[in-house]
């Protein structure tokens, strides 16, 4: 297989080998010391706009096939009216997604947000094995996309010396959902079938709702969204409401995480899901996404216990010594005047000074490579970087946070000035 521009297919810019074919083409079988290597050679491709194969299949034309990005997920589909021969492996295959469980969940900032998540089909219990696989993970890119624009929208994603709300989440989200406005489709809001309440007097709510859906196109599955704290580890594919906490709540497809390093057991959560009527009007919770937070009562996301621990190391100090600080969790990519993407896993805004705060917690290669982009674009983008390495000991962990919370101490005294500090090295 041939790679081409996407601009001009002319321009051959590289080839797959046999084996990258194989995996290119079967990419569930192939062993993952092989796969995660190929993952980042089309993902080296995508990011520099070499967009586009030539399929190998024995043909006069070129049978086009090309990258997509979705979340943290590439795939390869069809070129519309592109024909391969009848033995081709993409004949009869709108597309091929190719996993990564290394990344975290990165999404840019669009312009529109697509919340129609079901297309209307007779019997639900086909949909939970026929979508399994690309479609569950294109809703579970919408709703983390939609959690994420309200947090940040109603900066819920911020903390500073005043004490967040316990209930400043759900009323935010619900807030962002009927001030954007977000419709499902012409003349039906979103925040018709949102409850921030989850509870059997909301789960009523939501069945009769469902049960009448006169004003939704015949294309769609009606469905209704909750939103709801999770207290404790995630296990056996459910969720285990705090409003609710003697009921386990089913989720029929996979739960999605921001990333594949996220453990289940990096509660508590907010969790994002929709909720849809059986044939016989049973209702099923049917996809969710969760995202960690530093805790119950305060729910600003984190995407590990690491940042977890961290952030609550700064903002223990910043409420202590009363430092006039904002720590903001970014949410979305950010891109350099050069078009690099990158995003720190904290910012610190004090006065006039910006902080990159990095939590490393993995030794894995691409990790680390991650992190050195990072901290390469921090240099240019920010006054100060530190990191501080949780895979290290006690004493080096409690060595590197002491750095950072002195650094924001005297930077809130005077014009904090020391050259070791203004680029930490991991």
């Amino acid at each position: 297989m041939k790679l081409v521009r996407k601009k001009d297919p002319s321009t051959v810019v590289g080839s797959l080998t046999e084996q990258e074919v194989c995996i290119f083409k079967y990419p569930n079988d192939a062993h993952e010391s092989k796969y995660q290597p190929f993952l980042k050679k089309l993902q080296d491709h995508y990011n520099n706009d070499k967009r586009w194969l030539i399929c190998d299949c024995d043909h006069t034309e070129q049978a086009i096939l090309i990258l997509c990005s979705l979340g943290s997920h590439l795939y390869a589909r069809r070129r519309p009216n592109s024909t391969h021969n009848e033995k081709c492996h993409f004949l009869n295959r709108d597309s091929v997604h190719y996993k990564n469980n290394n990344q975290s969940f990165l999404p840019k900032k669009s312009k529109k947000l697509n919340v129609q998540f079901y297309k209307n089909i007779t019997d639900i219990s086909q949909k939970n094995h026929a979508t399994e696989g690309d479609t569950t993970q294109r809703l579970n890119s919408r709703l983390g996309s939609l959690l994420y624009r309200a947090l940040e929208d109603k900066d819920l994603n911020v903390l500073s010396t005043a004490q967040q709300s316990y209930n400043a989440i759900y009323y935010g989200i619900e807030e962002y959902i009927e001030e954007t406005p977000i419709s499902i489709a012409k003349g039906l809001p979103l925040s018709n079938f949102f409850y921030r309440v989850f509870n059997d007097t909301f789960i009523e709510k939501a069945i009769q709702n469902l049960k009448n859906p006169k004003d939704w196109p015949k294309k769609l599955m009606p469905y209704c969204l909750f939103v709801t704290p999770v207290k404790v580890a995630i296990k056996d594919n459910s969720i285990q409401s705090s409003f609710r906490p003697y009921m386990e709540i089913k989720i029929e497809n996979s739960i999605k995480l921001p990333s594949g390093r996220i453990s289940l057991e990096s509660d508590p959560y907010i969790a994002l899901f929709t909720m849809v009527l059986s044939g016989n009007n049973t209702p099923l919770f049917q996809d969710a996404f969760a995202i960690p937070v530093l805790s119950l009562s305060e729910t600003m996301p984190v995407e590990s216990n690491y940042e977890r621990d961290a952030l609550q190391v700064l903002i223990d100090e910043i409420r202590y010594k009363n430092i006039p600080a904002k720590i903001t969790k970014p949410l979305f990519v950010k891109s350099t005047k050069d078009n690099q993407t990158y995003r720190p896993d904290f910012i610190i805004k004090l006065h006039n000074k910006t902080i990159y705060i990095e939590v490393l917690g993995s030794i894995e290669e691409s990790y680390l490579e991650q992190k050195m982009k990072m901290k390469k674009i921090a240099k240019q983008n920010c006054d100060y970087y530190f990191s501080v390495d949780y895979t290290a000991n006690q004493d080096i962990i409690d060595k590197e946070m002491s750095i950072i919370t002195e650094a924001l101490y005297s930077l809130s005294e005077k014009d904090y000035s020391h050259d070791s500090a203004k680029i930490a090295i991991a």
